[in-house]
């Protein structure tokens, strides 16, 4: 094989690890040092030179917690949301393990919201209390938590809406969630409400009247 196919092929090869795994990958950032490689052998310096400042910038990009993240997109049927559900859940588990301050933070919180709104296979109850959150600014990135956490218990145990324990355990991850954010936004009155109930004991009662409550809102 010359060194032109070589290229040509290596170039075909990392195209596929990229949309499969992402740039920022194992498999991707192991492959390329090969198109380097081929660069080098067909007299392409240019090209070489390109690709090593981009293995480096990856290698850099990864240490400092890049991830590759799907582009927000418009979801115009349940079907195509159906299509997508893997890379809600992947942005869903990147939004609620990471720091507001994360640089992909914001598309995370696009793709969730935009997903959630068009998706049939999760429907998530909003009651008077969490509908709060989406008023400032300050409140507003635990709204998006909230969405979050509901739709990883809802896809994750393959059902429609979360039952008691499961709304349980999601308020649970949203203030996983609050406790090293809140520093950044600043304090929230309602998840401070929970979180001091938490250390009490007395939160788990506290959220079965909340879901019954949502629920009759329902009706």
């Amino acid at each position: 094989m010359s060194s032109q196919e070589a290229v040509k092929y290596e170039l075909r090869a990392l195209n596929v690890l990229s949309n499969i795994f992402g740039k920022h990958s194992d498999e991707y950032l192991n492959e390329l040092p090969y198109l380097h490689k081929y660069y080098v052998a067909l007299g392409d310096q240019k090209n070489a030179d390109k690709t090593e400042e981009s293995l480096k910038r990856l290698q850099k990009e990864k240490e400092e917690g890049a991830v590759d993240l799907p582009q927000p997109i418009e979801f115009t049927s349940a079907d195509v949301c159906r299509e997508h559900n893997d890379d809600a859940m992947t942005c869903i588990k990147y939004y609620l393990t990471h720091k507001l301050s994360a640089p992909q933070i914001d598309q995370a919180a696009e793709y969730i919201l935009k997903w959630s709104e068009a998706s049939e296979d999760v429907s998530i109850t909003l009651g008077k209390e969490f509908a709060s959150l989406v008023g400032s600014k300050t409140s507003y990135p635990y709204f998006v938590g909230y969405i979050a956490a509901c739709c990883f218990y809802c896809m994750a145990q393959n059902v429609k809406e979360l039952d008691e324990e499961s709304f349980v355990n999601a308020i649970d991850v949203l203030l996983q969630y609050y406790e090293p954010n809140r520093e950044l936004t600043g304090k929230v009155d309602l998840l401070d409400k929970y979180m001091n109930l938490q250390k009490k004991g007395k939160l788990e009662k506290e959220l079965k009247k909340v879901f019954a409550s949502q629920k009759a809102e329902q009706k």
